[in-house]
């Protein structure tokens, strides 16, 4: 898929990949360094568009539980867009005029969101 996709990824960038079952097309991969992380996930909707093959983060269960619950939380809110994950796994807001913020937990969200509103 990297060649096909034209994405300069050597074979020595990958630690590991592997299916999560035989029934599964999903497949994990784990990266050496970042660099090549962030290309592939830079390419992601590119690769969706063109392979039909999605490009997800693996977060972990308790900041995917915080993210939906972040995304609740702010679908109503006048001038705030959405929240999401970056391609650091890192949580963010972004506002109707695009500023951007992080926030590490629901308090800190809701803080965030009420100084700007």
């Amino acid at each position: 898929m990297f060649e096909e996709e034209e994405i300069d990824i050597p074979d020595n960038c990958l630690d590991r990949a592997h299916r999560v079952s035989r029934n599964n097309d999903t497949v994990i991969v784990r990266f050496t360094t970042f660099r090549h992380r962030t290309l592939l996930y830079k390419k992601r909707k590119e690769i969706k568009e063109r392979k039909n093959i999605s490009i997800h983060l693996d977060l972990t269960k308790d900041r995917l539980n915080m993210l939906l619950a972040a995304n609740d939380y702010v679908k109503n809110l006048p001038n705030v867009s959405f929240a999401y994950a970056d391609i650091n796994c890192r949580l963010k807001v972004r506002m109707s005029n695009d500023k951007e913020f992080f926030f590490i937990s629901m308090e800190d969200l809701i803080t965030q969101v009420e100084g700007l509103i």
